[in-house]
This record gives C-alpha cells, sequence and structure tokens, in this order.
C-alpha cells in the first residue's frame, strides 16, 4: 500500500516538472500564490500576538494605576510635576507670616488694665472694594480667619461692615427664625452671638459664611481663606464657627464679659507692620 502511495506522489511531482518546464508562465503565478499565502499566514498570526500584547500591556497599566492610587492613599509619596507658586498660595504665605509677627510682638496689644473679661480683636487687612479680609484673635492668639462687607463712607443696607471699634459681645436672647434655624440645624446652638451698640445697625451677628453675600454688615469666621482676585472667600466655615462658639459660650455662661475690639487696614501702619 505504502509504494502504491509512494509511486503516486513521485508520478504526481514529475508531471508538475513537467508541467512547469513546458509552461513556465505558470511557475511565475503559483510563486507568486505561494508569496502571498505566506504572508498572510504571516499577518494572521502578527495580529494574534499584538491583541495579545494589548491585553497584557492595558492590564499592567491597570495594575500601575492602581497601585498609584493606593500608594497616595496611604500616604506614601508620588511623583507630581513641579508647580509654580501662585498670587493665592504667596497671599496665603503672607498672611501666615503677618499673624506670626503679630503674635510675637509687644505692642501690638496693648493692656487695657480698665476691662476686667475676655477680648477679641479683628484686624482687617485687605478690602478689594467688595470685600473685607480679616484675622481674629483671641487673648491676642489667631484662632480664626474673618470675612465682612466692604467700607463704605455711606452705609448701604446690607452691602456695609460696621465701623472700626469697641463693641461688647453677648447672646442675643430672642428665639428670632435665623436663632430657630440654627438651633435645628446645629444641636450645640442656643443663641446667636451679637456685637451690640453699633452706631447705625442692628443685628450685627459673629456667624457662618463664606463670601460677602453670605453677610450684610456681619462678622464671618472660617478656617481658611481664598484671597485670590477672582473670588475672595473664606473656607471650612462651620468647623470654625462650632470651636469659637462652644468656647464663646462657656465664657458667656460663666460670667464673663465679652468685648470685641476691630481695627482697619491702617492700624498696620501705627505699629510699624505692612499689610498685604
Amino acid at each position: 500500500m505504502r509504494s502504491i502511495v509512494s509511486v503516486i506522489i513521485i508520478a504526481v511531482l514529475i508531471l508538475l516538472v513537467l508541467v512547469f518546464v513546458t509552461n513556465p508562465e505558470l511557475l511565475d503565478g503559483v510563486w507568486l500564490w505561494l508569496i502571498g499565502l505566506a504572508g498572510g499566514v504571516i499577518g494572521f498570526f502578527r495580529n494574534i500576538v499584538d491583541q495579545i500584547r494589548g491585553v497584557f500591556k492595558n492590564q499592567g497599566e491597570s495594575e500601575l494605576a492602581t497601585a498609584g492610587a493606593t500608594a497616595g492613599a496611604q500616604g506614601q509619596p508620588q511623583v507630581a510635576a513641579p508647580q509654580q507658586p501662585d498670587a493665592f498660595t504667596q497671599t496665603v504665605k503672607k498672611v501666615d507670616t503677618l499673624i506670626e509677627k503679630i503674635e510675637g510682638g509687644n505692642t501690638v496689644f496693648p493692656a487695657n488694665p480698665t476691662f476686667d473679661g475676655t477680648t477679641l480683636t479683628v484686624l482687617r487687612y485687605s478690602d478689594d472694594g467688595e470685600t473685607t479680609l480679616g484675622l481674629l484673635f483671641l487673648r491676642n492668639q489667631f484662632i480664626a480667619y474673618c470675612l465682612e462687607d466692604t467700607f463704605r463712607e455711606e452705609k448701604v443696607q446690607g452691602e456695609t461692615r460696621i465701623p472700626s471699634g469697641i463693641y461688647d459681645v453677648d447672646f442675643l436672647k430672642q428665639d428670632t427664625n435665623l436663632t430657630k434655624k440654627y438651633r435645628e440645624k446645629y444641636p450645640w446652638f442656643t443663641y446667636h452671638l451679637e456685637i451690640k451698640n453699633v452706631p447705625n445697625y442692628t443685628g450685627v451677628f459673629i456667624h457662618i459664611g463664606n463670601t460677602h453675600k453670605d453677610t450684610a454688615g456681619c462678622l464671618l469666621i472660617a478656617d481658611g481663606i481664598n484671597a485670590s482676585s477672582v473670588n475672595r472667600m473664606i473656607v471650612e466655615s462651620a468647623n470654625a464657627y462650632k470651636r469659637f462658639y462652644l468656647r464663646m459660650k462657656d465664657l458667656i455662661e460663666s460670667g464673663e464679659k465679652l468685648r470685641i475690639v476691630i481695627h482697619d487696614e491702617n492700624w498696620f501702619k501705627k505699629v510699624n507692620l505692612h499689610t498685604i
């Protein structure tokens, strides 16, 4: 059986040789067909290899991104593009430096033996014609940033900060709509802290807010600032207010007298400090 198959194969090969010898143009066609077949086979396997490589590449990138996110969550250092300090960052640094100078000075908060109580001090340092930014101190120690409306020669209702001066601070023991609103939202709240006896003003409170739109002559306090020229505002107000409010509440309920001393921007020149 094997011999018969071998004979047939040899006969076919001889026949093919004779055909190609007598018709050489057929050899060119078959050769081109063989090259095309080989190219198709090679391209098929190359596509398969490329797809396999793509799968492993995407998986590797995904794992790298996950590892980077995990490292960030765990506080491990990540490589980041260097950033140039902007005007806002520089302003914050200037404010921090200013606070250090104020707290370290001896003539910044002169003693007042005639007042037997606790003094809050507001140092206004910037007014852009719409918003006033300031620093709030308690017993000569910085405790919060603050924000008010702008200064105006003539008062515009709801858009003007109160004049600089010395005022008493105490609870306004009235159940106003605003008081009820705060009490419902904050279980620790009782009554609003009022800056009292301000000429030509009523209902001046210390409360939560972020921009001049949140105040109508009142004093807003917060733990951070955004002093950019685009949007002057304070941030993290609720946390700062709760901390401040509970301290004032303890003092008032213990019988301590409270007052607030507010200085305008020109005060810095009087003590040889440069404002921002």
